[in-house]
Order: C-alpha cells, then structure tokens, then sequence
C-alpha cells in the first residue's frame, strides 16, 4: 500500500509539472490579449476605475439682456471639466467661497480666445503646467532651447508658438485672459515666448513683429480740420512794440532850435 501511495504521489508531481509549460503558455498568450488572470480582475479594476467627470458651466462673457440673441463672439457658455478648471486661481477661490456653485461667469474673456485656453485646460487637468524662472537663461531664444529643460513640456512650446504665429493679436488676448483667470503657468509661458521672440529679433525689426496686421490702421489717429497747420501770413502787421522801435522820437531841443530860426528869418 505504501508503494503504491508514494507511486501516486509521484505521479501527481511528474503530471503537474507536465502541465506547467502549458499553463505559462497559455498565461502569457491571454497577456499578450489583454487578458487578465481571474485573481487579478479585481485588483486591477480597482486601479483602473477612475472618479466620474464633474462638469462645469463656463459662462464667457457679459451677461445677455433678457429677450436678446446672444453673439457667439462675445457671450456663449462652455461646459468644462470641473476639476481642469481648478488650474485658474479665479474658479479655485470661487469655488472654495462657495463649493457647491455649478457655474461661473467670465466677464473679461471673449468666447473665441476661452475657446483657444479649454486644449490647455484639458491637457494639464488642473496641474500647474512648469513655469521657468525669469529672468530666462543666457541663450535661450527660442521654445526650442527653453524645452532642453526636461522640466518643460514640449506640448507647452508648441501651443504656444502656434497661437503666436497664426495669430498675435489672440495671442496678446490669450495673455489678458490668463492674467484674469489667474492661470500663473499659462501667463508666464506667453511672456518666455515674447521673451525669445525679442532676443533673437534685431532691435529695428521688433515693434513691426510684435504689431499684429492691420494694427496700425485700425488705431492710427486722423488728424481734424483745426490741427492743420495755417500758412504763415506775411502781410501780418509788426508787433507794436517792435513797430515803437523802429520810428526814433524826435529830439525837443532841435526843434526848438528850428523855431527860433523861424523867428529870426521874418
């Protein structure tokens, strides 16, 4: 009996060891599918479940008059994740004056240009992006050469250098509204990048690149009627004082003098 338990056993241990190739097989087959062993379902499903987005009523721009069609370029409300809003110190004190406020009116901010900032917000879900210490170092003149700090993220420099050169008048807009929202790491990526722009333009070249098109005529300042300037009038009178100067007075004592000969002649 116990030689044939002690075979049995025997058994058992060559056949589970049989098996164990087929087992890592077919292990590493479902990894390599996505496949999760069964006691690890739960584990992983635990650190994979993530916190259902709040969202959150933007309202850009001043208030519409009740009745009035509101224009899209100046008054539209945006739904944003809450918690990438918390990146703007304006909605972060907001909020904590009032937690369960569902909304929040932006005065200061067109609705194009909160359009340009929602790619930043969501992008940096509420985290302060790297925000380089000024002044920037000995150099440093483009993104470029600001990103070989590995602090920097590269999508910054890009979003950055793209709003700038397809249009600088939303760029200067962006850096309003990111004053406004008091969004720190947005604003002062706005002034590296002028910054560079500055440093590697020459000095004559720079008032022209950093003027958006049409600038100039939109608020050149018409001269009136009245600031012409009136052509000089030759025929004007001499001052008086002047014309005082020129005639001499005549001395009292000569023409005495042409009395008493008169006397004398008759």
């Amino acid at each position: 009996m116990k030689h044939s338990e002690e075979e049995k056993k025997g058994g058992n241990s060559n056949d589970q060891s049989a098996l164990m190739p087929i087992a890592q097989a077919l292990e590493q087959k479902g990894a390599e599918q996505g496949l999760v062993p069964m006691e690890q379902e739960e584990e992983v499903a635990g650190l994979d479940a993530e916190e259902p987005a709040v969202m959150f009523t933007v309202l850009v721009g001043p208030a519409t008059a009740p009745g009035q069609v509101p224009d899209p370029n100046v008054s539209r409300v945006f739904v944003v994740d809450k918690a990438h809003l918390l990146i703007s110190g304006l909605v972060k004190a907001a909020l904590e004056e009032d937690p369960k406020a569902t909304e929040i009116r932006l005065r200061e901010v067109s609705p194009p240009i909160f359009e340009k900032i929602v790619p930043y917000l969501e992008h940096h879900k509420g985290v302060q992006g790297f925000i380089p210490q000024p002044p920037l170092k000995s150099g440093v003149d483009s993104m470029e050469e600001l990103c070989k700090d590995k602090r920097m993220d590269p999508w910054d420099a890009e979003y950055v250098e793209g709003l700038f050169k397809a249009d600088l008048a939303a760029f200067y807009s962006l850096m309003l509204a990111a004053n406004y929202m008091d969004i720190r790491c947005l604003l002062i990526l706005t002034v590296c990048k002028l910054a560079c722009f500055m440093r590697k333009t020459p000095y004559e070249k720079i008032k022209d690149g950093l003027t958006p098109p049409g600038f100039a005529e939109k608020y050149k300042t018409k001269a009136t009627p009245g600031d012409a300037a009136q052509p000089k009038d030759d025929t004007q009178p001499k001052d008086d004082g002047d014309a005082e100067n020129d005639i001499e007075p005549k001395d009292d004592g000569d023409a005495e003098d042409d009395g008493e000969a008169t006397a004398v002649d008759e």
